[in-house]
């Protein structure tokens, strides 16, 4: 398994890109105030980029869209972003 990961990932240097890239996307969209309210709103939830955004990542290609994934439900992601943007 470890053989495949490597080679999926280009080995430890691309994770050290895809890991700056993924800070690089939080820094430079306003994706970072989605985040620290949906991962503030309760002591469980959690929000991810997911998708295209990723693999675009990994494949060192221009990230055009941002996807992200919650363990909210929806009325409570809207819950959420009223109450803090």
């Amino acid at each position: 398994m470890e053989n495949f990961l490597n080679k999926f990932f280009f080995r430890s240097s691309n994770l050290n890109y895809i890991n700056h890239s993924v800070v690089n996307l939080t820094k430079q969209t306003p994706a970072n105030k989605i985040f620290e309210v949906l991962n503030t709103y309760s002591d469980n939830s959690e929000v991810r980029y997911v998708g295209g955004c990723i693999r675009k990542i990994i494949k060192k290609e221009v990230v055009d869209d941002i996807d992200l994934a919650t363990n909210l439900k929806p009325s409570e992601v809207c819950d959420a972003l009223k109450k803090k943007i």
